[in-house]
Formats: C-alpha cells, structure tokens, sequence
C-alpha cells in the first residue's frame, strides 16, 4: 500500500462507519502518537451486538507500553502512521499467534500510543467453528510473545508485569466463559463445558467470577425449545 495510514481488518469483521475519519482526525491533531485504536463490539453473526465494547473503561494515551502488556486491542481497532508501521518491521510471523500484538508492543516501545473511546470495529463471533479450541492453540503463541517483549526489562519490572499479565487472563477466561454461554443456550453441553474448561485452566482465579457474572446477567439460559413443522 501507499498511503499515509495502515488499516487492518480480518475478512469476518466490519468497521462502523466513522472508524477512519474519526482515528485520522486524531492522529492529525496528535502528530506525536504513532498509532491510535479504538474499541471493539462482539457481534454474533449477524452482526447483533453483545455485552460491553472491549477494552472497557475509559483509557489513557502516551507511553502505554506496560499497559498493552495486559491486554491487546483486536487489529481493526489499530490505525497506524505508514512510516510507523514500516519502522517496526510489519509482523513478527514467528509466533504461532499473537503476532498483531507483538506488532502493537514493538510499537509502544517507540512511540507514544493514542486511545479513543469510540467503537471503531464489529468483531464477529463465529459460531460454525469451534473457535474457543482455536484461541486455546494460539495462547501458547501468546506466552512465547509477552516473554519475548519483557525480556530485556529489569527483573522487578518483568516479575511486576508477570503479575499485570493476570490481567489479560482474565479478559481471556470471561471470552471462554462467553463462548460457554453461547454454546449451552444452543444446546451444545459438552462443548459449553470444554469452553469453561479452558477458562479454568486459563485462569482459575478469573473464572468463578466470570461465571457468576455471566449467570447474574442470564447468559446460561436453557435452549428454547424446538417447534415441531407443520
């Protein structure tokens, strides 16, 4: 590409309609920040919206390396300056997952990184796959990467983000937990129960919570029952 802007989007995925104007404008307005991302709305999929856009809570700009190190924003949300993206070398295709978010690391260790509270992204659920068994496969990717990007910190800095990295745990057990619910509402239980079995093994601090949570919101809810035709 030529252009001044790199803009990412997987195939199953929708911008809103702002999505560009609104992280171009900001860039222009913030000549320092190499990159800008907003949130992102789980959609099922037929783009019918669920629970709260991610990352939730408001969030600051600037120097927010240590702050990517426990959570990652999904690709589409990312705008990158063009000189910035070819900086820091494109992707790092080496990780067996993770890569976009080594990607946004080697980033924010060069360049300050805005954030905006705008929903930039639908981010598609797919259900015709067992995409929970997909994400379980690439957090080992994730592993490798997040030790990748803080070897070369002091070691009370590594132990400090280490337990920061809980953080992201947990954001990975409630995605388990959602994709539990999805799967017991549509009467698939053993499946729904190796989804909270990933979450467990995850993070079995997160999970229970996770749990209570998606039960206080009736997210577990019995399978409608099927009309015979007539």
């Amino acid at each position: 590409s030529t252009g001044d802007f790199v803009q990412l989007l997987d195939d199953d995925d929708v911008l809103t309609r702002d999505a560009i104007t609104t992280r171009m404008t900001f860039l222009d307005q913030h000549p320092e920040f190499g990159a800008v991302h907003g949130k992102a709305q789980r959609t099922d999929p037929q783009l019918i919206p669920f629970g709260a856009p991610v990352p939730e809570g408001a969030l600051s700009s600037g120097w927010i390396l240590e702050d990517l190190l426990g959570y990652f924003p999904q690709i589409a949300t990312v705008l990158t300056r063009r000189e910035v993206f070819s900086e820091v070398g494109g992707f790092n295709v080496t990780f067996d997952g993770g890569d976009e978010w080594d990607l946004f690391l080697r980033t924010a260790r060069r360049w300050q990184i805005g954030r905006i509270g705008d929903t930039v992204m639908l981010f598609r659920q797919r259900r015709d796959v067992a995409e929970e068994d997909q994400q379980w496969r690439r957090l080992r990717g994730h592993l490798d990467m997040f030790r990748t990007n803080t070897r070369h910190l002091p070691f009370p800095t590594r132990m400090r983000l280490h337990l920061g990295f809980w953080k992201l745990r947990g954001w990975h057990s409630a995605g388990f937990v959602e994709y539990g619910a999805i799967n017991w509402r549509e009467g698939r239980r053993r499946r729904a129960l190796r989804s909270l079995w990933y979450a467990l093994r995850w993070s079995p601090v997160h999970t229970p919570l996770n749990i209570l949570r998606a039960g206080r919101d009736g997210r577990f809810t019995a399978k409608p029952p099927r009309h015979k035709a007539h």
